[in-house]
């Protein structure tokens, strides 16, 4: 379990009580990976899916593939080993 600043579903930082809450931050975690394009973070510039390209558009099997890949590499990476994804088609979820 990874305990980290906690933010919002905007990723703006929760502030409780005068402070920055701290608490489980996995989610949030894996929700800037897969939001971030390669390059945002100046030190791990590889750092990143870009999962905006991919939604609404249409997505051909390999494409698919290579975005599952992507998304693995990545939370493997950030130390999240078991990732699965749950779904068919256009529509599929995340597993932490």
């Amino acid at each position: 379990m990874a305990v980290d600043f906690l933010s919002d579903d905007n990723l703006d930082m929760v502030i409780q009580n005068g402070d920055f809450a701290v608490g489980e931050s996995e989610v949030t975690e894996a929700k800037v990976i897969l939001l971030s394009v390669p390059g945002s973070f100046l030190h791990h510039p590889f750092v990143g899916v870009n999962i905006r390209q991919w939604v609404g558009a249409p997505i051909s099997p390999k494409e698919r593939a290579n975005m599952m890949r992507e998304i693995k590499v990545q939370m493997a990476a950030d130390g999240k080993q078991n990732i699965k994804f749950s779904g068919t088609g256009d529509n599929f979820s995340l597993l932490l």
